[in-house]
């Protein structure tokens, strides 16, 4: 029987802390509070201990729980199944279909992120959202990849991602059950528990990317704070608190001095530190690379662009100054010459909108579908107001070379461009 089991080491939640652009005094200090099951409810009283001494301000909650329960396996989505499937073919000896139906089948866990109730209030508002009894934000978007999994006994020769941005197949209004187990010491065994929650919002990330980003193979939920404490999945969380004291403060101070006693206990599974940030996600630096790759080519392309348009414009107007003289002769006016020029500008203009949208759209698939056979099915933001400006300055630049050259014609007299051409 192949065994699943995941492999640690990528970053799994990148969020951003709102304490971090805060403007500190020389005597004040960002403090990390961290509690990983939160035995005899010392989260809660610590927590409440922090908010009420002087010297302390600007709070920071949260908490993760990872595998927090399973939930209905028929609830995921045909776009998960199908990057979930294709992960499973990257490894080497194959597995069978029938082993990968197997797995497949037995997956179904969810997590869970809890936030305080003023910032699941802000959440709700990016995602419209609609607030009830036992609601939650579902985050729609998960990230598989050959670095997250391994199969025992089997290796995968190159590395892959996939990006799945609707995992659940779950609206918002719908109400849907986990269940959760929790270990039970009186009976040696676990009591299973059916959690119900009702969708507030479904988003895939992007509306509250500036709080929050996941980057792991399973579906997350947001919770409020007031809708976490008492749950039997609370007692595997990890939670969370970060703020800043004043260590010149004598409360805080002696509130700094307690809490780094109680950390100082090996048993107390209470962790008390300095916060740190931490680094970006793999494929998002990868991400970050190719766009400033193509923001670079974009402007480097547009110089060039702009060059051979002036060069093109002025050999023509060079080559068409005779054609010019011979047309002023016959009786054609000065109004009549800009109507050509204006005319011959927009066919150019119009021309090369002809022929590079198929070209771009190709080179794009093109480049699209080596990435993604290199590395797998992952998104990358296109700089599509930059492409506008480029576009939008080249027609002008058209333009502008046209007009300058019809008003530098203007300047000369018809005998003279005669008498130039004869020379």
């Amino acid at each position: 029987m192949v065994e699943f089991k995941l492999i640690a080491g990528e970053e799994t939640i990148e969020r951003t802390s709102p304490l971090e652009n805060v403007q500190l005094s020389e005597t004040e200090q960002v403090y990390g509070f961290f509690v990983y099951r939160n035995a005899d409810n010392i989260f809660e009283d610590v927590k409440k201990q922090i908010e009420q001494t002087e010297g302390v301000h600007g709070t920071d909650f949260h908490c993760e729980i990872f595998y927090a329960g399973l939930i209905d396996h028929d609830l995921y989505s045909e776009e998960y199944e199908n990057a979930y499937r294709t992960l499973l073919s990257q490894f080497e000896p194959p597995l069978s279909q029938s082993e990968i139906d197997s797995y497949f089948e037995n997956t179904g866990s969810l997590n869970i992120y809890a936030v305080s109730d003023a910032v699941y209030e802000e959440m709700l508002k990016k995602t419209n959202g609609t607030d009830s009894e036992n609601s939650c934000i579902l985050c729609n978007h998960t990230e598989l990849s050959t670095k997250n999994y391994g199969v025992e006994g089997t290796t995968a020769p190159e590395y892959r991602f996939y990006e799945v941005s609707h995992s659940l197949d779950l609206e918002k209004g719908q109400q849907f059950n986990f269940q959760t187990s929790v270990y039970n010491p009186e009976k040696d065994d676990v009591d299973v528990f059916d959690i119900s929650f009702k969708v507030a919002s479904v988003t895939d990330g992007t509306e509250i990317a500036d709080d929050v980003k996941f980057h792991t193979e399973y579906p997350w939920i947001i919770i409020p704070e007031r809708s976490l404490y008492g749950q039997p999945f609370a007692e595997n969380a990890s939670y969370t608190l970060a703020f800043i004291a004043d260590t010149k403060d004598p409360q805080a101070a002696d509130l700094i001095m307690r809490l780094e006693e109680l950390s100082a206990d090996e048993n107390s599974g209470v962790y008390f530190t300095s916060q740190n940030g931490g680094a970006g996600n793999a494929m998002q630096i990868i991400s970050g690379m190719i766009r400033i790759i193509m923001t670079c080519f974009a402007v480097i392309v547009s110089i060039i662009s702009l060059l051979n348009i002036f060069n093109s414009v002025s050999a023509l107007h060079a080559q068409r100054s005779k054609m010019n003289a011979a047309l002023e002769s016959i009786g054609m006016t000065r109004n009549q010459l800009r109507s050509v020029y204006a005319r011959e500008t927009a066919g150019m203009i119009l021309k090369s909108i002809m022929i590079s949208l198929p070209v771009i759209l190709a080179l794009s698939w093109l480049i699209r579908t080596l990435m993604m056979s290199r590395f797998g099915d992952f998104s990358v933001r296109v700089p599509y107001l930059l492409l506008c400006i480029v576009m939008l300055t080249a027609i002008l630049s058209v333009f502008a070379i046209q007009q300058l050259s019809f008003r530098l014609s203007l300047k000369s007299s018809l005998i003279e461009q005669i008498r130039s051409e004869a020379r």
